[in-house]
């Protein structure tokens, strides 16, 4: 069962690497002026992380008939991100906007993954590590 949620869960990692490794020689086909948002691109490749890990949270929220709560994530997350915007752009300029956007992406994701856990009882985070399993897993493999 875990390999069959290898790639589900690593590729948006490696999707992220090849971003990263291939951004900077894309961007600089289009001129000098492009390279400069290689540090943007790289700040989003954050939020599109944190994203992809809760995978399809908001639309189970809608499925399941929650979709005020699917409203309100949605409006929380602007929110953050407008706000976020007009105090970072001004000091930072694309770099600032493009934080703003993932850490409104992290809350996102987060806030989705809660809401989720508790209305549906179910777990969106593909990495998954807490007390109980991590204890559970160390009895399960410890030799008696």
């Amino acid at each position: 069962m875990f390999c069959g949620l290898m790639p589900l869960c690593f590729s948006p990692v490696a999707q992220a690497q090849r971003r990263s490794a291939l951004g900077y020689p894309l961007l600089a086909l289009f001129g000098t002026d492009y390279v400069a948002g290689y540090g943007a691109l790289a700040v989003l490749g954050v939020g599109l992380l944190a994203r992809a890990s809760v995978g399809h949270a908001g639309d189970l929220l809608i499925v399941l008939g929650h979709q005020r709560d699917g409203l309100f994530i949605a409006i929380l997350s602007l929110g953050m991100n407008v706000v976020l915007a007009v105090v970072l752009v001004p000091i930072f300029g694309i770099l600032g906007a493009a934080i703003s956007t993932a850490c409104s992406q992290v809350v996102c994701a987060a806030t989705l993954a809660y809401f989720v856990r508790r209305r549906a009882k179910l777990e969106t985070l593909v990495f998954k590590c807490d007390r109980h399993t991590a204890r559970s897993d160390l009895q399960a493999s410890s030799p008696t």
